[in-house]
Protein backbone atom coordinates (compact mmCIF):
# COMPACT_ATOMS: atom_id res chain seq x y z
CA UNK A 1 0.00 0.00 0.00
CA UNK A 2 0.88 3.71 -0.74
CA UNK A 3 2.44 5.73 2.42
CA UNK A 4 0.97 8.83 3.48
CA UNK A 5 2.83 11.99 4.08
CA UNK A 6 4.60 12.57 6.81
CA UNK A 7 2.56 14.25 9.76
CA UNK A 8 3.71 17.91 9.52
CA UNK A 9 2.37 17.74 5.52
CA UNK A 10 -0.94 16.35 7.35
CA UNK A 11 -0.99 19.06 9.49
CA UNK A 12 -0.13 21.75 7.16
CA UNK A 13 -2.81 20.98 5.07
CA UNK A 14 -5.14 21.88 7.33
CA UNK A 15 -3.65 24.94 8.41
CA UNK A 16 -3.38 26.68 4.61
CA UNK A 17 -6.81 25.69 4.30
CA UNK A 18 -7.76 27.46 7.24
CA UNK A 19 -5.50 30.85 6.74
CA UNK A 20 -6.99 30.69 3.22
CA UNK A 21 -10.55 31.02 4.31
CA UNK A 22 -9.95 33.92 7.38
CA UNK A 23 -8.07 35.86 4.49
CA UNK A 24 -10.68 35.41 2.34
CA UNK A 25 -13.25 36.51 4.72
CA UNK A 26 -10.93 39.35 5.75
CA UNK A 27 -10.20 40.83 1.82
CA UNK A 28 -14.45 40.47 1.48
CA UNK A 29 -15.91 43.86 2.12
CA UNK A 30 -18.84 43.64 5.37
CA UNK A 31 -22.30 44.02 3.77
CA UNK A 32 -25.49 44.52 5.31
CA UNK A 33 -26.61 41.20 6.34
CA UNK A 34 -31.27 41.51 6.06
CA UNK A 35 -32.97 38.76 7.72
CA UNK A 36 -31.26 38.21 11.11
CA UNK A 37 -30.68 40.41 13.89
CA UNK A 38 -29.79 39.82 17.67
CA UNK A 39 -31.33 40.56 20.73
CA UNK A 40 -28.47 40.77 23.58
CA UNK A 41 -28.41 39.54 26.62
CA UNK A 42 -25.63 42.43 27.47
CA UNK A 43 -25.16 43.76 30.85
CA UNK A 44 -27.41 46.90 30.73
CA UNK A 45 -29.82 44.02 30.69
CA UNK A 46 -28.52 42.01 33.35
CA UNK A 47 -28.51 44.89 35.90
CA UNK A 48 -31.66 46.54 34.84
CA UNK A 49 -33.61 43.39 34.62
CA UNK A 50 -31.88 42.20 37.84
CA UNK A 51 -30.32 39.22 36.78
CA UNK A 52 -26.97 37.67 37.70
CA UNK A 53 -24.35 36.52 35.94
CA UNK A 54 -23.98 32.59 36.21
CA UNK A 55 -27.73 32.17 36.95
CA UNK A 56 -30.47 31.01 35.22
CA UNK A 57 -32.39 33.95 33.83
CA UNK A 58 -36.24 34.05 34.45
CA UNK A 59 -38.08 32.28 32.65
CA UNK A 60 -41.04 34.64 32.67
CA UNK A 61 -38.66 37.22 30.98
CA UNK A 62 -37.91 34.96 28.26
CA UNK A 63 -41.68 34.27 27.90
CA UNK A 64 -42.25 37.88 27.57
CA UNK A 65 -39.48 38.61 24.72
CA UNK A 66 -40.94 36.37 22.66
CA UNK A 67 -44.46 38.00 23.02
CA UNK A 68 -42.72 41.40 22.47
CA UNK A 69 -40.14 40.45 19.64
CA UNK A 70 -43.29 38.98 17.58
CA UNK A 71 -45.15 42.36 18.43
CA UNK A 72 -42.55 44.11 16.90
CA UNK A 73 -42.09 42.34 13.29
CA UNK A 74 -40.09 38.98 14.21
CA UNK A 75 -40.83 36.20 11.68
CA UNK A 76 -39.10 33.93 14.80
CA UNK A 77 -37.48 34.04 17.75
CA UNK A 78 -34.21 31.78 18.15
CA UNK A 79 -32.75 30.74 22.23
CA UNK A 80 -29.35 30.06 22.12
CA UNK A 81 -30.03 29.94 25.46
CA UNK A 82 -29.39 26.26 26.78
CA UNK A 83 -32.59 24.84 28.92
CA UNK A 84 -32.10 21.47 29.82
CA UNK A 85 -33.48 21.41 32.66
CA UNK A 86 -36.28 22.90 34.80
CA UNK A 87 -35.88 26.38 36.61
CA UNK A 88 -36.24 27.10 40.49
CA UNK A 89 -39.71 28.31 39.61
CA UNK A 90 -42.24 26.30 38.38
CA UNK A 91 -44.50 29.12 37.57
CA UNK A 92 -41.82 30.90 35.12
CA UNK A 93 -41.76 27.32 33.35
CA UNK A 94 -45.25 27.22 32.48
CA UNK A 95 -45.26 31.18 31.56
CA UNK A 96 -42.48 30.35 28.95
CA UNK A 97 -44.32 27.13 27.54
CA UNK A 98 -47.80 28.87 26.90
CA UNK A 99 -45.38 31.83 25.14
CA UNK A 100 -44.14 29.60 23.33
CA UNK A 101 -47.30 27.21 22.45
CA UNK A 102 -49.12 30.61 21.97
CA UNK A 103 -46.55 31.05 18.94
CA UNK A 104 -46.79 28.01 16.97
CA UNK A 105 -43.49 27.30 14.57
CA UNK A 106 -41.98 30.81 15.45
CA UNK A 107 -39.44 29.83 18.94
CA UNK A 108 -36.74 27.46 18.34
CA UNK A 109 -34.66 26.73 21.12
CA UNK A 110 -31.00 25.02 21.88
CA UNK A 111 -29.97 21.14 22.64
CA UNK A 112 -26.60 20.30 23.50
CA UNK A 113 -24.37 17.49 22.18
CA UNK A 114 -21.85 16.75 25.56
CA UNK A 115 -19.09 14.83 23.63
CA UNK A 116 -16.22 12.47 25.71
CA UNK A 117 -12.83 12.14 24.92
CA UNK A 118 -9.48 10.22 25.34
CA UNK A 119 -6.41 10.77 24.19
CA UNK A 120 -3.38 12.83 24.18
CA UNK A 121 -2.50 15.44 21.37
CA UNK A 122 -4.66 13.46 18.64
CA UNK A 123 -8.42 14.04 20.62
CA UNK A 124 -10.68 11.21 19.63
CA UNK A 125 -14.45 11.73 20.51
CA UNK A 126 -16.01 8.37 22.20
CA UNK A 127 -18.60 8.77 23.30
CA UNK A 128 -21.61 11.42 23.10
CA UNK A 129 -24.75 12.48 25.01
CA UNK A 130 -27.65 14.61 23.81
CA UNK A 131 -29.49 16.80 26.17
CA UNK A 132 -32.16 19.04 24.29
CA UNK A 133 -34.33 21.72 26.42
CA UNK A 134 -36.49 20.15 29.44
CA UNK A 135 -39.15 17.66 27.72
CA UNK A 136 -42.33 20.53 28.77
CA UNK A 137 -39.95 22.70 26.19
CA UNK A 138 -38.85 20.22 23.98
CA UNK A 139 -42.59 19.29 23.02
CA UNK A 140 -43.32 22.73 22.12
CA UNK A 141 -40.81 23.86 20.38
CA UNK A 142 -38.70 22.71 17.48
CA UNK A 143 -34.64 22.80 18.54
CA UNK A 144 -31.77 22.22 17.16
CA UNK A 145 -28.03 21.76 18.37
CA UNK A 146 -25.93 24.64 19.06
CA UNK A 147 -22.66 22.78 19.23
CA UNK A 148 -19.88 24.28 16.25
CA UNK A 149 -16.74 22.09 14.93
CA UNK A 150 -13.48 23.76 15.39
CA UNK A 151 -10.58 23.23 13.36
CA UNK A 152 -7.19 21.97 15.14
CA UNK A 153 -6.12 25.52 15.78
CA UNK A 154 -9.47 26.17 17.86
CA UNK A 155 -11.34 28.28 15.04
CA UNK A 156 -14.61 27.57 13.75
CA UNK A 157 -15.16 28.18 10.15
CA UNK A 158 -17.43 25.86 9.34
CA UNK A 159 -21.59 25.20 9.55
CA UNK A 160 -22.63 21.95 11.97
CA UNK A 161 -23.15 18.58 10.22
CA UNK A 162 -24.28 15.52 12.11
CA UNK A 163 -26.56 12.69 9.83
CA UNK A 164 -28.76 12.48 13.46
CA UNK A 165 -29.50 16.27 14.49
CA UNK A 166 -29.77 19.50 12.47
CA UNK A 167 -28.05 22.02 13.93
CA UNK A 168 -29.75 25.21 15.65
CA UNK A 169 -29.29 27.71 12.41
CA UNK A 170 -30.62 24.40 10.17
CA UNK A 171 -33.05 23.74 12.12
CA UNK A 172 -34.70 27.28 11.83
CA UNK A 173 -34.67 27.56 8.60
CA UNK A 174 -36.06 24.02 8.36
CA UNK A 175 -39.02 25.46 10.60
CA UNK A 176 -39.77 28.65 8.49
CA UNK A 177 -39.42 26.12 5.09
CA UNK A 178 -36.46 27.95 3.95
CA UNK A 179 -34.21 24.81 4.07
CA UNK A 180 -33.48 22.44 0.67
CA UNK A 181 -33.02 18.64 1.95
CA UNK A 182 -30.56 18.39 -0.69
CA UNK A 183 -28.04 20.84 0.64
CA UNK A 184 -27.75 18.80 3.88
CA UNK A 185 -25.52 16.95 1.51
CA UNK A 186 -22.08 19.62 2.17
CA UNK A 187 -20.34 18.04 5.35
CA UNK A 188 -17.83 21.14 4.72
CA UNK A 189 -19.85 23.80 4.10
CA UNK A 190 -17.82 27.13 5.14
CA UNK A 191 -19.18 29.75 7.26
CA UNK A 192 -19.17 33.27 5.50
CA UNK A 193 -19.25 36.19 8.04
CA UNK A 194 -20.91 39.40 6.57
CA UNK A 195 -19.95 41.64 9.10
CA UNK A 196 -21.51 42.46 12.77
CA UNK A 197 -24.96 41.82 12.90
CA UNK A 198 -27.71 44.25 13.77
CA UNK A 199 -28.13 43.89 17.52
CA UNK A 200 -30.70 45.12 20.08
CA UNK A 201 -30.63 45.01 23.79
CA UNK A 202 -32.48 42.62 25.31
CA UNK A 203 -33.78 45.30 28.00
CA UNK A 204 -34.85 47.26 25.02
CA UNK A 205 -36.69 44.72 23.39
CA UNK A 206 -38.73 44.17 27.02
CA UNK A 207 -39.38 47.70 27.16
CA UNK A 208 -40.77 48.42 23.60
CA UNK A 209 -41.34 52.04 23.88
CA UNK A 210 -38.20 53.42 22.17
CA UNK A 211 -38.39 50.97 19.01
CA UNK A 212 -40.72 51.44 15.91
CA UNK A 213 -43.76 48.89 15.28
CA UNK A 214 -41.92 46.97 13.09
CA UNK A 215 -38.48 46.95 13.92
CA UNK A 216 -37.95 43.58 13.65
CA UNK A 217 -40.11 43.27 10.25
CA UNK A 218 -39.17 39.88 9.02
CA UNK A 219 -36.02 39.31 10.45
CA UNK A 220 -35.53 36.01 12.44
CA UNK A 221 -34.15 37.61 16.00
CA UNK A 222 -31.58 35.20 17.71
CA UNK A 223 -31.45 35.99 21.43
CA UNK A 224 -28.02 34.96 23.11
CA UNK A 225 -25.21 35.71 25.55
CA UNK A 226 -23.14 39.32 25.17
CA UNK A 227 -19.72 39.10 27.29
CA UNK A 228 -20.49 40.32 31.31
CA UNK A 229 -18.56 41.43 34.28
CA UNK A 230 -18.88 38.99 37.12
CA UNK A 231 -17.53 39.22 40.59
CA UNK A 232 -14.16 37.11 39.30
CA UNK A 233 -13.68 39.06 36.34
CA UNK A 234 -15.10 39.31 32.86
CA UNK A 235 -17.15 36.39 31.29
CA UNK A 236 -15.95 35.48 28.04
CA UNK A 237 -17.25 31.88 27.75
CA UNK A 238 -19.98 32.82 24.72
CA UNK A 239 -17.15 34.06 22.83
CA UNK A 240 -15.77 31.76 20.03
CA UNK A 241 -12.85 32.08 18.08
CA UNK A 242 -13.82 32.58 14.12
CA UNK A 243 -12.10 33.85 10.78
CA UNK A 244 -14.32 37.04 11.07
CA UNK A 245 -12.57 37.66 15.04
CA UNK A 246 -8.95 36.29 13.77
CA UNK A 247 -8.05 39.86 13.10
CA UNK A 248 -10.09 41.87 15.50
CA UNK A 249 -8.19 39.95 18.78
CA UNK A 250 -11.79 39.26 19.89
CA UNK A 251 -13.82 36.35 19.55
CA UNK A 252 -17.18 36.18 18.08
CA UNK A 253 -20.00 35.70 20.38
CA UNK A 254 -21.85 32.61 19.62
CA UNK A 255 -25.26 33.89 19.03
CA UNK A 256 -24.07 36.10 15.71
CA UNK A 257 -22.23 32.77 14.39
CA UNK A 258 -25.43 30.85 14.88
CA UNK A 259 -27.23 34.02 13.27
CA UNK A 260 -24.76 33.96 10.33
CA UNK A 261 -25.04 30.31 9.50
CA UNK A 262 -28.88 30.79 9.46
CA UNK A 263 -28.06 34.09 6.78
Amino acid sequence: GSVGPPNGLRLLGPWLEGLGHDVLMRLLRPSPALGATIIAMDEGSYGELQQQPGKLWDRRLHADLIRQALALGARAVVFDVWMPTPGPDPAADRSLVEAIAAAPGKVILSAKLVESVQGGTNLTVVASELFPPMPALAVAAPWGVVNLPSDPDGRVRRHYANPNFLGLAWKTAETLGTLDPAQLASAKRWIQFYGPLRRTSYREVLKGTNLPPNHFADEVVFVGQDPVSTPSGPDFRDLIHTAASRWAGQGTPGVETQATIYL
